[in-house]
C-alpha cells in the first residue's frame, strides 16, 4: 500500500475546502462596476481589493495589473507604505507565475521602501518571500539567511504562524537537500507552532512532511504512524 497516496487523497479534500473558505471570506466588491470606472477616479486602495480577489480566484494576469494601477495611485500620493505592501503582492503573483527573477527584483524593490517605512509583520514578510525566491534560484545558502532574519522578526511580534510558515520553508529546502535530520527538526519546531495556536489541519500537514522522510529513509511503521496520527487530527 502506498501510504503517500493515501495521504495526498485525504489532504487534498481539506485543501479544497480552505481554499472555498479563503475565497469566501474575500471582500464582496463588485469588479464589473470597478472596471467600468476610469482609473483616474478610482482610490487605489479599490484596485488594490479587487486585485486580492482576481488573486484568490487565480486570475493572475488581472490581479497583476490591478496590482500595477494601485502602486501607480500609492506613488502618486507619496504613500511609500501603501507601495511596499502593494510590491509585495505583485512579487507574489510573480511568484505564482512562474517568473521569478521579476519576483526577486520586485521584492528588492520592496526592500528599499521597508528600510524607511513599513512594521516588522511587514519587514519579515519579505524576508521569507525573499528566502522563498532565492531558494527557487537555487541560492540555498542565501535562502537560509533570509528564512533565519524573518524567524526572528517574527519573533519579535510574537507572530507564531509566521514562524511557523518560515520554518515549515526551511525545512522544505532542507527536505530537497536531502538534509533529512535538519528537515525534521524545522518541521517540529513548524508543528509545535501550529499545535500552539490550535491549527490543526496545518499541524496535520506539516505531520505529513515527517511522515514523507520516514517513508523515504525506508522508515515505514514510523511513517504510516506519523500519516495516521495526522488523519487523526483533521477527522476530530
Amino acid at each position: 500500500m502506498n501510504f503517500k497516496v493515501l495521504w495526498a487523497s485525504t489532504v487534498l479534500f481539506f485543501w479544497l475546502f480552505s481554499l472555498s473558505e479563503m475565497s469566501s471570506s474575500a471582500p464582496n466588491q463588485d469588479s464589473t462596476q470597478i472596471d467600468s470606472i476610469s482609473d483616474n477616479s478610482i482610490n487605489p486602495e479599490v484596485h488594490f481589493r479587487n486585485a486580492e480577489q482576481q488573486y484568490l480566484k487565480g486570475f493572475y494576469g488581472e490581479s497583476l495589473s490591478s496590482y500595477q494601477r494601485a502602486l501607480q495611485g500609492f506613488e502618486k500620493r507619496n504613500d511609500n507604505l501603501r507601495s511596499g505592501q502593494t510590491l509585495l503582492a505583485i512579487g507574489l503573483v510573480y511568484y505564482q507565475t512562474g517568473k521569478y527573477v521579476e519576483a526577486l527584483s520586485t521584492y528588492q524593490r520592496a526592500s528599499l521602501i521597508f528600510r524607511v517605512v513599513g512594521s516588522n509583520s511587514d519587514k519579515a514578510t519579505l524576508l521569507n518571500r525573499l528566502g522563498v525566491i532565492h531558494d527557487k534560484l537555487g541560492n540555498f545558502n542565501e535562502s537560509l539567511n533570509f528564512y533565519e532574519q524573518s524567524i526572528r522578526l517574527y519573533a519579535s511580534v510574537n507572530d507564531r504562524l509566521g514562524k511557523s510558515r518560515v520554518n515549515h520553508n526551511v525545512g522544505l529546502l532542507h527536505y530537497r537537500l536531502g538534509n533529512y535530520s535538519d528537515a525534521i527538526e524545522a518541521y517540529q519546531k513548524a508543528l509545535l507552532l501550529r499545535r500552539e495556536i490550535g491549527d490543526r489541519l496545518g499541524e496535520s500537514l506539516i505531520l505529513q512532511k515527517i511522515g514523507n522522510i520516514y517513508f523515504d529513509l525506508g522508515q515505514l511503521s514510523k511513517a504510516l504512524s506519523t500519516y495516521e496520527y495526522a488523519l487523526n487530527l483533521i477527522n476530530q
